[in-house]
Formats: structure tokens, sequence, C-alpha cells
């Protein structure tokens, strides 16, 4: 076998790409820029959703120090106190009020296009009809 990688035979041929003195096929070096590609999406769509929660966090801390008490009793009472939490479009508005409920029951939806980030707004703030 040496310094090849073994090129194994599929429907649409068995090419192989040198580099360097290896010989990698082609089938996965396509496999491997699409996981790259998925990769980057997904922790793209992560760090605006940590954005989100840091902005939520932030909010919550100013709220805290506002009323002078950064003790945990004070920490968790401003966050109750979060009803309207605007992210500035990086998430719905959030309500962070209640425990154990989820912040929002809405989404946006993205579709993908040839723009900035690879995504377009298709639509948003939207509530699926399952949601409580």
């Amino acid at each position: 076998m040496g310094p090849d990688i073994m090129v194994i035979g599929h429907p649409w041929g068995g090419s192989a790409t040198r580099v360097g003195s290896v010989a990698v096929p082609s089938n996965r070096i396509i496999a491997l820029v699409a996981a790259a590609v998925l990769i980057g999406l997904f922790f793209l769509l992560q760090i605006s959703y940590g954005w989100a929660r840091a902005d939520v966090m932030r909010q919550m801390l100013e709220k805290a120090c506002a009323a002078k008490d950064l003790t945990r009793e004070g920490l968790a009472a401003a966050r109750k106190g979060l009803t309207s939490v605007d992210t500035g479009g990086l998430a719905p508005t959030l309500n962070d009020s209640t425990t154990g409920v989820p912040p929002t029951t809405q989404s946006y939806l993205m579709k993908a296009a040839d723009a900035p980030g690879g995504l377009v707004l298709e639509k948003g703030p939207y509530k699926g009809p399952d949601a409580a």
C-alpha cells in the first residue's frame, strides 16, 4: 500500500489526486470538503445563539446591578424580571421569567442563498402550530 490511500471503486470513477507523495481518492476529498462546510455552518449558527444568550446574561447583570443586589437571590430575581429580552435580531424576543419553560417558542426560518453568510431570512419570527 505504501504512501497511497486505498482507492476503492465507485460508480462515478476511482480517480485519485496526489498531495505530495500521497494519492488521495477524489471521493474522500469531496467528503472532506462537504464535512468542513457543514461543520462551519453549524459553528456559525452556534455563535449567533451564543451571542444571544450572552446578551441575556448582560441584561440580567445590568438589572441586578441597578437593584444593587448581586447575590444569588438577586441574580435569580433579575432573571425572572426578564420578560421581553431583545437581542438585536439574533433571536426572537425572549422571556426568561419562568424556570423550566423555553424562553421562546418562535424561530427564524432561513434558506440557503448566494448572500453573505450563505443564508437569508425566509420567515420570522415564526411560531409553529404545535408550539405551546
